[in-house]
């Protein structure tokens, strides 16, 4: 996978919990979870959060941008398995615009990157041109924000994934395909600070091998046993390259 001279990578965090919320992690408070993850593994420069279910509010907003940190949008924490694979064009066409309304009532600038959560699931390739077109075509508010897809993607060069397949079909279909930006949460070698982020080596799609963002770690700042109050982990870790790090909420 190459990248073009002087691209620049990013190192981030994304969450359902809010960056500003104050906790106890083994013993120890701290005003905010951003305090914890700076403590931890060093000072972020985006943040993911989401839109819809667990949404980031302008408060929220307001605290990570002064302290510096960009704020990389996803939709998709109130979608299920179930209703997903059941999805086609006009379903993602209603769905990229419910994220565009969202995003207009945080305010959030023109031009800004969303990115459309589908986790490892079945998705139609339909599905996934209604999203595009929702927000690049002709429907009603499209071109306002930028999207992308964020998803499961086999190995490298590989055809067979469930996102794989449909996104090769609905790219050789559609234009405005060509224009969701790509997040892939494969491989995931583990949690690591800052400044020992691994190399930039995300798994992507046979047919365009961009990826924009990698989810390389999930489930850090996880805590032990029966009782505790984070047995699924607090935060995951990515990296972006410059070209969607541009594009984040800042």
């Amino acid at each position: 996978m190459a990248y073009p001279v002087g691209t620049q990578f990013f190192w981030g965090i994304d969450s359902a919990m809010p960056a500003n919320q104050s906790l106890t992690f083994k013993d120890v408070a701290y005003n905010s979870l951003y305090e914890l993850v700076v403590d931890a593994y060093g000072k972020p420069d985006f943040w993911g959060r989401y839109l819809d279910k667990y949404a980031i509010t302008t408060n929220e907003a307001d605290f990570l941008h002064n302290n510096g940190v960009s704020i990389m949008l996803i939709y998709g924490a109130s979608l299920t398995q179930t209703n997903v694979e059941s999805y086609v064009y006009q379903d993602g066409l209603d769905i990229a615009q419910d994220a565009v309304r969202l995003a207009k009532q945080l305010y959030v600038q023109a031009g800004t990157l969303i990115y459309f959560d589908l986790e490892n699931w079945s998705v139609h390739y339909s599905f996934l041109e209604g999203l595009a077109d929702g927000m690049y075509g002709d429907a009603y508010e499209a071109g306002y924000y930028t999207g992308g897809f964020y998803a499961t993607m086999g190995g490298n060069n590989d055809s067979s994934g469930s996102f794989n397949s449909s996104y090769c079909t609905a790219l050789s279909a559609n234009a405005n395909v060509s224009n969701m930006y790509l997040y892939s949460n494969e491989p995931e070698p583990g949690c690591t600070t800052q400044a020992n982020k691994p190399t930039y080596t995300p798994h992507y799609p046979s047919c365009n091998s961009n990826v924009t963002v990698w989810q390389y770690a999930e489930r850090c700042l996880e805590t032990q046993g029966s009782d505790s109050p984070y047995p699924n982990g607090i935060v995951d870790q990515d990296i972006s390259v410059s070209s969607a790090y541009d594009l984040f909420w800042s």
